[in-house]
């Protein structure tokens, strides 16, 4: 036996004594790993365009929905029918309210027919923003007698609101002439009064403008307490049975004839103007330079 294997026997017991004195942790089980999913292909990518078709979608839904509530709570809207014989019935309820002695200042069936015409037509046509009504005058037909485009203006004598003067379109013969039929009750026809009334006085002193101004199914009594309510002083015709407005196919209130001092019709509008420079402006038109 040699040395070494001498030494080497209680050396050996020593290092096992000691390393089993030493203390281990346990071992942590090791966690299974996911698999990996495989990626997207491009082409399966969302695209920008699609959040967009997707946003517009619920906006048009949107949309929709709400029209659909709004018509539901909106009440049916009055059938022209009935509303033209509303308009009929208030208008004969009013004259006959307001007429004198023998029938005077009642409108006669022609004008109550003509004006509810007028109305159920805008009605048709989707109110003031419908198509324009020209009364008629753009047919190509010429009516003796009856106003028309490019043609004579319908002459005419009428009494005025005070007694023993007379109105006529032979009055102004060789000027201008700015032929307005309004009514007392017409609102949109006060509107523009006082637009007549400054392009009457801005036209006096050169006399190549006349504002004549034709109140209709009325008497003179009611005509006269309106202009001086207003201060009107340019020349007004009665017009009590509505011949005068039959001839100028008037079917609106208030309604405009430009006539040229050669004496022709050169046109008409329907409606009031909704300031002076929009009456200055269609006058120069007509005025001779």
């Amino acid at each position: 036996m040699s040395v070494d294997d001498g030494l080497a026997g209680p050396m050996e017991d020593r290092d096992a004594d000691a390393v089993a004195a030493v203390p281990f942790a346990p071992v942590a089980p090791v966690a299974p790993v996911a698999p990996v999913a495989p990626a997207k292909p491009a082409s399966a990518q969302p695209r920008p365009w699609m959040y967009a078709v997707t946003a517009a979608a619920m906006l048009v839904a949107g949309f929709a929905a709400g029209q659909g509530f709004a018509r539901w709570r909106t009440p049916p809207p009055t059938p022209p029918a009935e509303s033209e014989a509303a308009l009929k019935a208030m208008l004969e309820k009013m004259v006959a309210g307001t007429s004198g002695k023998g029938g005077e200042g009642m409108v006669s069936p022609i004008r109550l027919t003509a004006i509810a015409a007028s109305t159920a037509a805008s009605n048709a046509g989707g109110g003031a923003g419908g198509g324009a009504d020209d009364g008629g005058l753009s047919v190509g037909l010429v009516e003796p007698g009856v106003a028309s485009l490019g043609e004579v203006a319908p002459p005419f004598s009428l009494d005025g609101p005070l007694s023993g003067t007379t109105v006529s379109l032979a009055d102004h013969h060789g000027k201008a002439v700015l032929l307005n039929f309004w009514a007392t009750w017409c609102a949109p026809c006060r509107h523009e009064m006082p637009f007549l009334q400054a392009v009457h006085d801005a036209h006096a002193a050169a006399a190549d403008l006349a504002v004549v101004a034709i109140d209709v199914d009325e008497t003179p009594e009611q005509a006269a307490a309106y202009l001086d309510e207003l201060g009107l002083s340019f020349p007004v015709g009665i017009d009590r049975d509505g011949r005068v407005a039959d001839q100028y196919r008037i079917g609106t209130y208030p309604t405009t004839y430009l006539i040229g001092p050669d004496g022709r019709v050169r046109s008409m509008k329907q409606g009031a103007y909704t300031n002076q420079y929009e009456v200055e402006q269609a006058a120069s038109l007509i005025v001779r330079p």
